[in-house]
């Protein structure tokens, strides 16, 4: 199927970029994916793709930042003990590793979506090297559909309720100078 803009007019994109080969950009600048076939998708259901497309960006950007700042903290946090036993101060805390450990959980929870659009998470490609690639779409379908999105809702459903009590109950690290686990619980059904 072929996406279509408001405006109907699609123009095509510079050549030599492989992430854009799929895509095109309408006379408003949008860019619209690009399937074969003739069939068109509705307009409502384009404005749902972009609107996954956008929040998907914006997960993977805070992804991104994300990980400036784990290993800010990081950092700080072998600094702050090896200076802090020369000069008889706790310069680190329970909090600043618990939030290194958040960070990560929320560069991996949101960041699996856009690595997954792009097309750079892990694969062992055996069987698939060998493939056409109308075999190798049809399995990657396949895929998504049987394993992916299976589990994914599963976990979602699963850990709905644990969120939700976390917050109920303004659940708290065990740990003496801990951050809140409402947050981290949350990020896992979001994830």
């Amino acid at each position: 199927c072929q996406l279509q803009g408001p405006s109907g007019t699609l123009a095509p994109l510079p050549e030599g970029n492989p992430e854009l080969e799929s895509h095109q950009r309408t006379a408003s600048g949008d860019v619209q994916h690009q399937h074969r076939g003739s069939c068109r998708m509705s307009e409502p259901l384009s404005g749902v793709v972009r609107l996954f497309d956008r929040l998907n960006a914006a997960a993977a950007w805070l992804a991104r930042w994300s990980v400036l700042l784990m290993l800010a903290i990081g950092i700080w946090n072998v600094v702050g003990r090896y200076l802090g036993s020369a000069v008889g101060i706790n310069l680190s805390s329970n909090g600043l590793i618990e939030a290194q450990w958040y960070l990560f959980d929320l560069i991996f929870l949101l960041g699996l979506g856009w690595t997954l659009q792009k097309k750079g998470h892990v694969r062992v490609d055996v069987l698939q090297s060998r493939w056409s690639p109308r075999r190798r779409n049809r399995q990657e379908l396949n895929s998504i559909l049987l394993l992916l999105l299976p589990f994914a809702f599963g976990v979602m459903a699963i850990s709905i309720a644990p969120a939700l009590r976390s917050w109920s109950i303004a659940e708290m690290s065990p740990d003496p100078g801990g951050l809140p686990r409402t947050w981290v619980k949350s990020l896992i059904p979001l994830g």
